[in-house]
């Protein structure tokens, strides 16, 4: 939500040129989240890689039979 209300104050000049950037949109064709949401986007795509690797590697660790239903579930 805070995305798109930050887009529409920059569209329509309510938002300060400088905020405009970050809070914003970038005033590219087709990057259009303000500066801040990028970084919370990408933050949050590390965490949930962290926590997808966590899971695999414990898996990966515990042998067994929990081994082989893990490799299948990464086959394409």
């Amino acid at each position: 939500m805070g995305s798109f209300a930050g887009q529409y104050l920059a569209i329509t000049n309510i938002m300060p040129i400088n905020l405009s950037f970050w809070l914003g949109h970038q005033r590219y064709e087709f990057i259009e989240l303000g500066r801040i949401w990028q970084i919370i986007l990408f933050v949050e795509l590390v965490v949930w890689m962290v926590l997808l690797l966590r899971g695999f590697v414990g898996g990966f660790k515990a042998g067994g039979d929990k081994i082989y239903s893990l490799y299948l579930q990464l086959q394409p």
